[in-house]
């Protein structure tokens, strides 16, 4: 493969404070080629100086949600590859080098690496450490096969080809949860995955609510889903896939709520 060029796309929504903090983990990275920031309406707007000079910031002038602001970055990239990061979470000094010396070993132009992924609130110790697997093009990560000790919930710590989440569409802009799980529903159809156990992104876990936490919205987006991807969900293992994390999402994270009362 031609020498990897890299994009970290950060979205943000009316949290300036943890944005800088965001920011902090990915500026000092040098293998990093450029860095974007989309602003999804905030209010106040975020500004110019509230990211460095060599930074883009993509203010959009209504809130669209995540799935749109992300693919305003990939519509603006012009690396080979790119990699997102949400603002609440932070980059391991690492990341880019790592992302950018495994994507050089790739024969496959369409090959997504991925490190693993920490998490827990920052400034303590991790509360896990996910390890993606390597699978070859059409296994579909959430509802193939996996190796054991490795996790499909690692998605976040991937740096994706740029041609790749143009030939496929994007981010799906209609869901407002399972945004990056249904993506790459579609990205491994056509795509192998190589992943590695150094982690490379910190999941910020336990300070506050995510979307993905709203019972309604998981729900209407997953009865989304099952009508997008019928065919997927044909082949019955498949659909027992889903369906049973679905399940097993469902009830952790209403544990969860219980426990914050």
């Amino acid at each position: 493969m031609a020498r990897p060029t890299l994009t970290l796309a950060i979205t943000s929504y009316n949290r300036p404070d943890r944005l800088a903090s965001a920011l902090r983990s990915v500026v000092r990275q040098r293998a990093i080629d450029k860095v974007i920031v989309v602003d999804d309406c905030s209010d106040p707007p975020l500004r110019l100086r509230h990211v460095p000079a060599d930074v883009r910031l993509i203010l959009h002038e209504s809130n669209r949600g995540v799935s749109a602001a992300r693919n305003s970055a990939i519509e603006a990239a012009r690396t080979s590859h790119i990699a997102f990061l949400d603002d609440d979470d932070k980059l391991l000094p690492w990341a880019a080098l790592a992302w950018k010396r495994w994507l050089s070993d790739a024969a496959d132009p369409d090959t997504i690496v991925a490190g693993s992924l920490l998490v827990g609130p920052p400034g303590r110790l991790p509360r896990a450490r996910r390890t993606p697997p390597t699978t070859g093009r059409g296994v579909i990560w959430g509802l193939d096969a996996k190796p054991a000790g490795r996790s499909f919930a690692t998605k976040q710590a991937a740096a994706l080809p740029v041609a790749l989440l143009r030939r496929v569409g994007g981010f799906d802009t209609a869901l407002r949860s399972r945004v990056t799980s249904e993506l790459f529903f579609r990205l491994t159809a056509e795509a192998p995955v190589v992943g590695h156990r150094l982690p490379v992104y910190w999941l910020n876990r336990g300070e506050h609510r995510r979307i993905t936490t709203d019972p309604e919205r998981r729900e209407q987006s997953v009865d989304y889903i099952r009508r997008k991807h019928g065919r997927l969900f044909d082949n019955p293992a498949r659909r027992d896939a889903f369906e049973s994390n679905h399940a097993e999402m469902t009830a952790r994270i209403s544990g969860e709520a219980k426990t914050s009362r």
